[in-house]
């Protein structure tokens, strides 16, 4: 009985947290196409310059609390003392860096940015700093409470949107932008914050800093700081360098690049997700089919990544217009290589997850991580003397930076873990010439259609049943099983009833 209890309940998480990440999913793809037309380029850069610097320090005050504290309380919530001892010790530490590296950035906006756009922006954007100590989402996710963070993080998001558009009327409404942002997020935490309750007896009162908390928690929440964020050395890095040495546009040009590329590649990373504690039973119970799954995994994600890259290169125009507007048709460029990003990007989370991570590797992945980042700076710090940066070569810089890390990667996994994982095989190769197949489709459609929404509607109707006909047509193992899955999911309820 116990059994099929948690089976319930697994299965209702497992909904809950499915729909939270298509509820994240959807909140932008309706705000930020909307944002981008009411506020100007240099406005959105005064923005994205603001909020990049922010994120910096942001990432300081939070630490690796968030994963850390998921992890810590998952092991011992069956001990309500343990429990209580966690979560005190971390939101003590958390406390402290927060109103530390607050400080520290306050500070930042009255001596460098206090005669800038930027001043109001950064101001507004500490106060998130003072939000973050209330933000114990991670004791509420250990105890996988997904029907409470799904709801309350719905009903927030929601207003959120609804203020968006109620609020956000003109170009100079910039700053009422990061506002909504930060009184949102301020309210998503408080109220995990007070919900927590039900988890600990901890009380703000009892609050204690000790030298044996920061010795058995500080090593371990900067190093997970560091692998859960590794892109602060590459397109992090690259908007800070073009709003310090370029200016407002460029970072505008190549944030619109990245944001479309982040909501694409989201859907990609949940197979590489899903796939984890299945991987990992099978490493510590059968090698064999964690190498042959581990390989399945590859081929699922060049199938889905590679026809994705090459139409997002060919209508990436229509898409910059559809999201941002005509006044951002500079950033058409830089997401081409954005768009080939999507395909090693998705290639290394899975030697870094799948195969480092599991393998017990995170330093390497660390190590990796760090090497090639510092490389990136010195690349674009170059390219500054040379007198090119710019979004479209600062972004080039790091895709080649990040093929370094995957190819880093590679040579460690097959040299001192002996496993050989299979890129340029005979099935990717397949699925790359599909996909250069839409080249003539989209050129057709379009040279022969006078309506350009029409021709951007039926061109990836088109490329999507080429691509589906020429994996049927080869028989392909990979789409067959995928399409018998969705045939079982979609027959099954229809069986049951009959």
């Amino acid at each position: 009985m116990e059994k099929g209890r948690q089976s319930v309940s697994l299965v209702k998480n497992s909904i809950y947290k499915g729909l939270l990440n298509v509820f994240n999913l959807i909140v932008p793809i309706f705000t930020i196409p909307y944002i981008y037309r009411v506020l100007s380029p240099e406005a959105m850069g005064n923005f994205e310059y603001a909020n990049t610097l922010f994120y910096y320090f942001n990432l300081c005050g939070a630490l690796g609390i968030y994963t850390y504290g998921i992890r810590e309380v998952s092991r011992v919530r069956d001990d309500s003392e343990k429990v209580n001892e966690v979560y005190s010790s971390l939101f003590s530490i958390g406390i402290f860096s927060n109103l530390f590296v607050c400080g520290i950035f306050v500070a930042l906006a009255f001596g460098v940015f206090h005669d800038t756009p930027l001043f109001r922006l950064m101001l507004i954007f500490s106060l998130s700093l003072i939000a973050n100590i209330f933000y114990t989402e991670w004791i509420n996710e250990a105890f996988e409470d997904f029907r409470f963070i799904t709801i309350k993080t719905a009903i927030i998001r929601l207003l959120y949107v609804a203020a968006i558009f109620l609020v956000i009327k003109t170009p100079d409404d910039l700053w009422k932008y990061a506002a909504l942002i930060v009184v949102s997020n301020f309210l998503n935490y408080i109220c995990s914050f007070i919900y927590s309750k039900r988890y600990t007896h901890f009380k703000l009162l009892s609050i204690r800093f000790s030298r044996y908390d920061l010795q058995k928690y500080l090593p371990a929440l900067f190093f997970i700081l560091i692998l859960r964020n590794s892109n602060m050395f590459y397109t992090v890095l690259d908007r800070i360098m073009l709003g310090s040495f370029e200016s407002s546009q460029s970072v505008a040009y190549y944030s619109v690049g990245q944001r479309i590329m982040d909501m694409i590649r989201a859907l990609l990373i949940t197979i590489t997700y899903v796939s984890l504690p299945r991987l990992s039973y099978y490493l510590s119970n059968d090698v064999s089919l964690y190498r042959d799954n581990l390989q399945k995994l590859v081929r699922v994600g060049f199938l889905l990544s590679l026809p994705l890259s090459v139409g997002l290169c060919l209508l990436g125009k229509d898409i910059v217009t559809l999201f941002a507007g005509e006044q951002y048709l500079a950033a058409v460029y830089p997401l081409s290589v954005f768009a080939v990003r999507i395909v090693t990007l998705l290639i290394e989370n899975i030697t870094a997850t799948q195969i480092l991570f599991l393998h017990n590797k995170e330093k390497i992945v660390v190590i990796i991580n760090i090497v090639w980042g510092i490389g990136n700076l010195v690349c674009n710090y170059f390219l500054f003397r040379w007198g090119i940066l710019s979004p479209m070569t600062a972004i080039l810089s790091t895709l080649c930076m990040e093929l370094g890390v995957l190819v880093t990667e590679f040579y460690y996994i097959k040299r001192y873990l002996h496993i050989q994982v299979l890129i340029f095989c005979k099935q990717t190769l397949r699925y790359f010439f599909f996909a250069l197949l839409f080249v003539p489709v989209t050129y057709g459609i379009k040279h022969y259609s006078t309506n350009e929404w029409l021709s951007f509607a039926l061109s990836i109707i088109s490329c999507i049943m080429l691509y589906s006909l020429c994996l049927h047509l080869s028989k392909d193992e990979i789409f067959q099983t995928i399409v018998q899955k969705v045939k079982n999911i979609v027959v099954s309820p229809f069986m049951l009833r009959s």
